[in-house]
């Protein structure tokens, strides 16, 4: 057995610290769709007068606390399990300062997301914002091109795209899903959850990160927690969307890959 196959799952986790190196390996990808969502937060932040210096900061506490705790956390409410992996006392006093201000314990705890979203709810912001993450979509699709994937593209299509663009990364094909088995004992499978609708409009592709013998699994359906704003790409308003957002959703599936390889305890 791999030394790390004899390890609970938090206790391996708790020590991946690793999000902006996702980010920026899928922006060298090509997919920046995430950009939209993250700058607009910084711009209405500092149109309130709040402090955004230390968004990213943010972004990474609450990707580490996710992971650590493997997901098993709300990280607003400030409220874990038994098993607490990874708890950041910058976002603890983040919530000490939320509170201390008599504002709702399920609102963001950071200013500048909290000034997002109270705009995004008052104003036409997110078709905006929608609009912006489709216009670079449709650069990136595979409209018109034989074999491409469409809004009503079957469940055994779009995992066969999905797999296309993994099995470059060493995974291997199992029945609809993706699987892939680490250096030191990691288990990661991907598949897509099927649509119910009969035209897709949204992709919810999933990852699964296991030990063998072990229960306890990290469970990925929105990587906006590693990536904020990339739930952009799951969102489908045209056949470009279905391809540009498989091949987003493969290369930040292929990034974790790169980044809990190296996790040995």
């Amino acid at each position: 057995m791999n030394e790390i196959e004899k390890m609970k799952t938090s206790e391996i986790l708790k020590s991946w610290d690793d999000r902006e190196s996702i980010q920026s390996g899928i922006e060298q990808a090509g997919f920046n769709v995430h950009t939209v969502y993250q700058e607009e937060v910084k711009s209405l932040g500092k149109r309130a007068g709040c402090d955004c210096s230390d968004i990213n900061r943010y972004w990474n506490e609450m990707a580490r606390e996710w992971v650590a705790c493997a997901g098993k956390v709300d990280i607003r409410q400030r409220l874990f399990q038994s098993k607490v992996g990874y708890r950041s006392a910058y976002l603890d006093k983040l919530a000490a300062e939320r509170d201390g201000q008599n504002i709702s314990d399920i609102a963001a705890l950071h200013p500048c997301e909290r000034s997002f979203n109270e705009t995004l709810s008052s104003s036409g912001l997110g078709a905006a914002l929608t609009s912006d993450a489709e216009s670079l979509k449709a650069v990136g699709g595979d409209a018109g091109i034989s074999g491409a994937v469409s809004r009503v593209s079957s469940i055994g299509d779009l995992t066969a795209y999905l797999y296309r663009h993994l099995s470059m990364q060493n995974f291997a094909k199992s029945g609809f899903q993706s699987k892939r088995k680490l250096g030191n004992g990691l288990i990661l499978t991907a598949g897509i959850e099927k649509s119910k609708s009969l035209q897709l409009i949204q992709l919810i592709v999933y990852l699964k990160i296991s030990i063998p013998g072990l229960t306890e699994e990290l469970y990925f359906r929105d990587f906006s927690i590693l990536v904020p704003g990339f739930r952009y790409n799951a969102l489908v308003l045209s056949d470009e969307g279905v391809s540009y957002g498989l091949k987003a959703h493969a290369a930040i599936i292929c990034e974790i890959a790169r980044s809990f390889r190296k996790l040995t305890s």
